[in-house]
């Protein structure tokens, strides 16, 4: 077991995304020196850990030199995921059927709003293809695994997994990711991040996404403290403000309200194992006594969800597979999919379509009438059913059937924020001491209750201040 990290003296220290800026605004270091600093960190770990599919280091040192002092985070280094367009690269989406794909001439939307707050992009981050499965991973042939920092020999999850690693390990301290089915939650919980999924549409979007009929994606990012994840959408919000929902505005601290949650070890397509019931328990006993009310409930949504949010995949990976050249790039080739994607895309029934479209729509209403008919504020589960899995058991080599089934059963407490659009943030709340690995805990509110999950969590990350990497 190794434990592999960048934290080091140099100007980054450990500070998070909110302390740079705050060292840039106030002319002690440069974005040029801070640019470098993480350029640095991340030549010295990425050998390791292979979490960055492209670097666009060059250009960054450019912009980091003309640096003027243009928003909250300005001269903060971060990396986008390989899912979003940003102009002057290439985006590959984790894909071999994409290796030959043009640069992009403009950013996606959500690129932009990153860009608009002074962030200086860095390269772009790894995840596994399409983002279809939970872990960031690869057929043998192609690319190493992105490795775990806490415990190189495990996976980092998915499929944000390139930028859970930068965060964890410190070359960065915050990393955009996208969550269709907890892709931000996932890595958050494998490497002791905090993980927002925002409520659906809080954010612009990343261009693969915008047209689907079914949509449940949403882009975010992965930090180490409560506060860059606050003052990221505090700031994205000044660019961009859905007026559908509530403004979630700058949080600062922790809520003084006496919550009240329902808690359950279930999901729609698995159960936590025994070690991952403890940890919840240890959480369930901390919010008691910071004076929250808890009760175990039973699943949220009705038993037809898994089914419908499994047609939901297949239905995306069907739309790639086949429409590829026309919505993605020209030189996408579907023979280079992996049999993962091809199974996903044989099994989608266009009969099944209109069905699953409906209800679909229906499950936001349906979660928040159960948080009404309940009186409860908050749906507490864990953020996945075990502890990260060892990247010795590559789910490539399983069939795909096997495939399919381990990342139902694995990340199967995610997909309900997804599918409901509810909000969702995993905190760094449990520890598996034998795998030396970080174990999330995940908040689920209502629609719009975005501010609610921060204002508890600066409560947590002050009553039980999140565990360091070392080694």
């Amino acid at each position: 077991m190794s434990t592999l990290h960048a934290f080091t003296n140099d100007i980054l220290g450990q500070l998070d995304g909110v302390g740079i800026a705050e060292l840039i605004r106030k002319k002690e270091v440069t974005a040029l020196e801070v640019t470098e600093a993480a350029i640095a960190r991340s030549q010295k770990m990425d050998p390791s850990i292979h979490a960055i599919s492209e670097d666009d280091y060059q250009r960054a040192l450019t912009i980091a030199k003309a640096s003027s002092q243009k928003g909250f985070f300005s001269g903060v280094p971060t990396f986008i995921k390989d899912q979003s367009n940003y102009a002057g690269m290439a985006t590959r989406l984790g894909t071999k059927a994409l290796e030959n794909a043009r640069v992009c001439k403009k950013s996606d939307g959500i690129t932009s709003q990153i860009l608009d707050q002074g962030f200086i992009v860095l390269g772009k981050s790894t995840m596994p293809e399409f983002g279809w499965t939970a872990v960031t991973q690869f057929p043998n042939d192609w690319v190493p695994a992105t490795c775990n920092p806490w415990n190189t020999a495990h996976t980092v999850g998915g499929s944000s997994g390139g930028s859970g690693a930068l965060v964890a390990a410190g070359v960065v301290a915050i990393s955009h990711t996208a969550d269709g089915g907890g892709s931000t939650r996932i890595p958050a919980s494998a490497c002791g991040l905090i993980g927002l999924k925002p409520t659906r549409e809080r954010l612009r979007r990343s261009k693969i996404m915008e047209g689907s009929p079914i949509d449940i994606s949403m882009d975010g990012v992965v930090t180490r403290s409560v506060r860059d994840t606050a003052y990221f959408y505090a700031e994205a919000e000044k660019f961009y403000h859905n007026k559908s929902m509530p403004k979630m505005g700058l949080v600062t601290g922790p809520t003084n309200r006496k919550l009240k949650m329902g808690y359950l070890y279930q999901s729609p397509t698995g159960s936590a194992d025994d070690q991952t019931i403890a940890e919840l328990e240890k959480t369930i006993k901390l919010l008691t006594d910071l004076g929250h009310q808890l009760k175990p409930i039973d699943l949220p949504v009705s038993e037809s969800f898994a089914a419908d949010f499994e047609m939901t995949w297949k239905m995306s990976a069907w739309a790639t597979a086949k429409l590829g050249r026309f919505i993605l790039d020209p030189s996408f080739d579907s023979k280079k999919l992996t049999d993962f994607t091809h199974m996903l895309a044989d099994e989608f029934k266009f009969a099944a379509l209109p069905g699953t479209m409906k209800r679909m729509k229906g499950y936001k209403q349906e979660f928040s009438q159960v948080l009404k008919d309940n009186d409860i504020d908050i749906v507490l589960t864990p953020t996945l059913a075990s502890a990260p899995r060892a990247l010795a058991q590559n789910v490539f080599d399983l069939s795909p059937k096997g495939h399919f089934d381990y990342l139902k059963s694995w990340a199967a407490f995610t997909p309900l924020a997804s599918g409901t659009g509810a909000p969702s943030i995993s905190l760094p709340m449990g520890f598996s001491a034998d795998k030396n690995l970080p174990m999330g805990m995940l908040f689920n509110a209502d629609f719009g209750q975005d501010a609610l999950l921060l204002e508890l969590a600066y409560q947590i990350e002050q009553a039980q201040p999140w565990r360091r990497i070392t080694g």
